[in-house]
């Protein structure tokens, strides 16, 4: 689990960059979609 949330982190900082090809605007949103899930599950983890 710490791994995978070292890789999204790793794949955020990489979207930085401006999305050159379709393929990067749909793993961004993929990747943003993820982080989402993570933190609703740190959520309601901490409550």
């Amino acid at each position: 689990m710490l791994r995978l949330k070292k890789q999204l982190r790793f794949r955020l900082a990489k979207n930085k960059a401006p999305a050159q090809t379709g393929f990067d605007t749909g793993r961004r949103r993929f990747s943003l979609i993820a982080l989402i899930i993570t933190n609703q599950d740190r959520f309601l983890r901490s409550s």
